[in-house]
């Protein structure tokens, strides 16, 4: 003989009010810790910039330095080959704690960014969609939009995807390496 299921008992409706409170509660959470994840990802992201331009700029005046001294040096000439490997092994030093602000940086700003895409598809879903979108968006894989009740299919180009702004920032640390290693080299010989 088998056991019947009981028949679930209806709700009273303070209870029911209850959950419909801490959903909205929940709700709300959501879309405060959503915002402070953007935020978050914002701040992150102009913090790489205003890191990779100061960076930017001490190296270029490390450079600069060099090949001033590389082609006038009023001292003697053993001076200024001293003075310019020191310069060179400086800027090496520059550039690797360069390359770790620019990596570091783009793990915050990935964190961040997956954070709110993470909110957005557990809470905000499918009313807001934008930060999930950008991810597939950005894969190279088309999205859709309805503008003017119309459907729009948007992809990104496979150059904007090889292009990529983390790697650009570390080809741009390269150089300035792939520089200070010529010109140590040029010391030398």
């Amino acid at each position: 003989m088998t056991n019947p299921i009981p028949a679930a008992r209806p709700k009273p409706p303070e209870a029911t009010a209850a959950q419909a409170n801490l959903d909205d509660q929940v709700a709300e959470d959501a879309r405060v810790a959503f915002v402070a994840a953007v935020d978050l990802w914002i701040y992150e992201g102009t913090l790489i910039w205003s890191k990779f331009n100061a960076m930017l700029v001490a190296n270029s005046v490390v450079l600069a330095t060099i090949g001033l001294t590389a082609t006038g040096s009023p001292g003697p000439k053993g001076e200024s080959k001293l003075f310019t490997a020191a310069l060179a092994a400086a800027g090496l030093v520059l550039c690797a704690l360069w390359m770790a602000l620019n990596r570091r940086g783009y793990e915050y700003h990935r964190y961040w960014v997956l954070s709110a895409r993470e909110l957005e598809e557990q809470h905000l879903a499918p009313t807001s969609c934008t930060v999930s979108r950008g991810g597939t968006y950005a894969d190279g894989d088309p999205v859709s939009m309805m503008i003017n009740n119309r459907s729009i299919e948007l992809r990104m180009s496979r150059m904007s995807r090889w292009l990529r702004t983390g790697w650009n920032s570390y080809l741009i640390v390269a150089t300035f390496a792939l520089l200070y290693l010529l010109f140590m080299l040029r010391i030398w010989w």
